[in-house]
């Protein structure tokens, strides 16, 4: 049941009146002590004691972040809650949110209704409690000083921004504050609690393992074999940690007895744990780093309900891969908030004290919000190890060193001038520059056409503020020397982007700012024509099977047009290179297994293979008696009957693992047929008459449009990477090595 005390929240305080301000009453507070140094000190809060209906009382003191010694530090938890602005009528003090500062002016310091609701359960009822709240301990209103010649220096707060991942760092401990009590915590907290228990028995049994004293074998030879393939002891405890959900049915044999005292599925209380993952705070972008970055987390419902942060990232992580949770609870499998939390969940169990690559933090960030859409690259800057490779290290040690630090254009900066536009320009031109490649234009996406090139955005630039978290990348950059052989090349050799194969520029004309992107590259062919619309392929969990129901009519309806489209199969001219472009073209090229790319190229044994065994999944999907839904056309007449009779004599494929692939690479793009009747997969933005590109340093082809401006003549907005059979492989390699420079707004 819902905090009594946090049904209507009122300032008991025997000096606060119904007029605000109002003398000789209280005043708010604003005048904060400038800090010593704002890169390595912080303001904590000094908590007074307190019960019940009593008026919060509290005191600033400024600590030292890493002290020379720790007795010289003040120790402090740090808070995690929803951000929320501060509300004031100016009306009525007593009513408004806030705290009084200690001393003989009576401030009043004015806070939003979740901060006062965490003081009031948070503090000790004999002694004071030191706390760090963003809200209360960071000038927020600090001003940008100027330098010797004019130039803007951080403010106060955009320093401690910067630090914060220190602040947290420092903290005994966090205190995520989710709200108060709501009917349904109690037995959602409870249930965490239960899937706590056998987390907590296996790491105390991969701990025997490591000292030689597990009592099960089974578990040991399981374990030991993580260890044997993974690269660190970390990686395969991560490993065995989240693979707990597909190992559940065995878990009790290898001598992990909670693993039988589970709840069954059908008792579980979905209703209400579905509601506590609705909660804001799973979905803002600034706790990722809070819970990432610090040690003991604690996540508190009202004063008296708490659990481990843990337990509910492995809660979710069970219910995400254990398929009898998964059919008993549908909806957890795409429920926004659960996908966030295990990825959170996995960050915090990887994080190594250094921090994570740049560009995968970017495109993890996505799902989650911020209330200035520049936080979602700000927020996330403490957990980046600048020196890590987004790529591989053969890429990387070519950079220069400089390179590999914090850049100053990604300096938490909230000046007017520092647009989300500027922010994301920089931030995707930094990756660039480091990177020395294209990866970091795989993750553009348009929510809906492309702007025109007068607009506010730039078209090459990745919008990290927009959530979008549907459209899988075709080339992602791969993390190791295995998978950087095995990905996409459509450049060939010209992967490794040198001087003189991109620009970066700004202008301003007309009074607005341009920021322009110049690579080097060639026109592959002309868009013909694209499907008529993107189907909306759903995955949707069959409570009686183990794999997925798949939305096969869709699918079909893409497999029709395809065939429409290439007149060959009308024409009694199907042969092997049409099956293999049907196949590949609605996968992106990704294989049935491990997502690994199929490559087009049929020259060798080994791609012939994985080519071989790619079409006949394909086949082996439009051939089966289950469909009910396959649309009648002449050209898929012909189509399967030619299927039919080369089965006879063909090895039998998987349908289902190929059909498996076609959601996750075909929702938000649309097929595109070229003048030359080469078929590929683009954005869903592709119309008529756009251009496929080659750029040096892209694994993949990119779609671009003209534009026309009064900026200049033969500018192209870039709507994304794409897909194209035929020219995955460096097939365009030649002409590359000639290419010329393509100029992107």
């Amino acid at each position: 049941m819902a905090d009594p005390i946090f049904q209507r929240w009122k300032c008991t305080h025997p000096r606060c009146d119904e007029s605000f301000p109002a003398q000789p009453g209280p005043v708010q507070f604003d005048d904060y002590k400038p800090l010593t140094d704002p890169s390595r000190f912080t303001r904590v809060l000094v908590l007074e004691p307190g019960i019940g209906n009593d008026f919060v009382s509290c005191e600033l003191k400024e600590v030292e972040l890493f002290p020379e010694s720790k007795s010289s530090g003040v120790p402090y938890e740090a808070v995690s809650y929803r951000w929320q602005d501060v509300r004031s009528d100016g009306t009525d003090i007593r009513s408004t949110p806030h705290f009084h500062m200690r001393g003989p002016d009576l401030w009043v310091f004015l806070v939003s209704d979740t901060v006062i609701e965490a003081l009031c359960a948070f503090r000790d009822t004999v002694r004071p409690r030191y706390l760090w709240v963003d809200q209360i301990c960071i000038n927020q209103q600090s001003v940008a000083p100027s330098g010797p010649e004019g130039q803007r220096l951080p403010s106060e707060k955009e320093v401690q921004v910067g630090v914060m991942g220190d602040i947290y760092k420092c903290a005994s401990g966090v205190l995520v504050w989710l709200g108060t009590e709501q009917p349904g915590d109690a037995s959602a907290l409870a249930t965490f609690n239960q899937f706590g228990l056998l987390l907590a028995e296996v790491k105390q049994k991969m701990d025997e393992v490591l000292l030689g004293t597990c009592a099960s074998e089974s578990f040991t030879k399981i374990f030991q074999g993580m260890l044997t393939g993974c690269s660190s002891t970390t990686a395969a405890r991560v490993t065995l940690i989240t693979s707990v959900g597909l190992m559940l049915p065995q878990l009790t044999a290898l001598g992990v007895a909670r693993a039988s005292m589970l709840p069954p599925p059908n008792q579980i209380p979905w209703a209400d744990c579905m509601a506590f993952f609705e909660k804001p705070w799973f979905s803002r972008a600034w706790p990722v780093q809070e819970v990432v970055l610090s040690g003991l987390k604690t996540v508190y419902c009202g004063a008296e309900r708490c659990v481990d942060w843990g337990y509910i990232g492995f809660f979710a992580c069970v219910v995400r891969f254990n398929q009898q949770y998964r059919a008993a609870c549908p909806q957890a499998y795409h429920h926004n908030s659960m996908n966030a939390i295990i990825s959170i969940y996995y960050y915090t169990l990887t994080y190594d004290g250094k921090g994570f690559p740049l560009l995968g933090l970017l495109e993890a960030m996505r799902p989650f919000d911020s209330g200035d859409p520049r936080d979602k690259v700000f927020a996330l800057l403490n957990m980046v190890n600048f020196e890590l490779a987004t790529t591989t290290t053969e890429i990387n040690s070519q950079v220069e060193r400089s390179l590999l630090t914090k850049p100053h254009e990604l300096n938490p900066d909230y000046g007017d001038e520092n647009s989300i536009e500027n922010v994301n320009c920089e931030t995707a031109i930094y990756l660039i520059r480091r990177d020395r490649n294209l990866d970091v234009l795989s993750y553009l996406q348009h929510l809906d056409k492309v702007k025109e090139v007068d607009g506010p955005a730039s078209s090459w630039a990745p919008r990290w503020e927009c959530r979008l978290a549907t459209t899988r990348p075709i080339s992602t950059p791969p993390v190791s020397s295995q998978r950087e052989a095995e990905e996409f090349s459509a450049c060939g050799r010209f992967l490794r982007l040198e001087e003189g194969d991109f620009m970066y520029q700004k202008t301003t004309e007309h009074g607005a700012m341009r920021r322009i992107l110049t690579l080097r590259g060639i026109q592959v062919s002309v868009i013909e024509s694209v499907s008529d619309a993107t189907p909306s392929l759903q995955m949707r969990l069959d409570s009686g099977q183990e794999l997925f129901d798949l939305d096969c009519a869709a699918i079909f309806v893409w497999i029709s047009e395809l065939v429409e489209w290439d007149g060959r199969a009308k024409d009694d001219g199907m042969d092997e290179e049409v099956l293999s472009m049907l196949a590949l073209s609605l996968t992106g090229g990704r294989a049935a297994y491990r997502s690994r790319p199929v490559k087009a190229k049929r020259e060798d044994q080994s791609d012939r293979t994985t080519v071989d065994e790619h079409v006949e999944n394909f086949v082996d999907f439009v051939l089966n008696p289950n469909h009910q839904s396959i649309p009648a056309s002449e050209g898929m007449n012909r189509l399967m009957n030619w299927l039919k009779l080369r089965q006879s004599s063909a090895t039998k494929g998987n349908g289902e693992a190929w059909a498996r692939k076609v959601p996750k690479f075909c929702v938000g793009r649309r097929l595109f047929r070229t003048q030359g009747g080469t078929i590929g997969l683009g954005p869903a933005t592709t119309s008529a008459g756009d251009f496929v590109y080659i750029f040096r340093g892209g694994r993949t082809p990119f779609v671009a449009r003209d534009c026309e401006s009064t900026y200049g003549s033969d500018l192209k907005s870039l709507l994304g990477q794409c897909y194209l059979y035929g020219a995955m492989d460096g097939e365009f390699e030649p002409e590359l090595s000639s290419g010329k420079l393509v100029t992107l707004v």
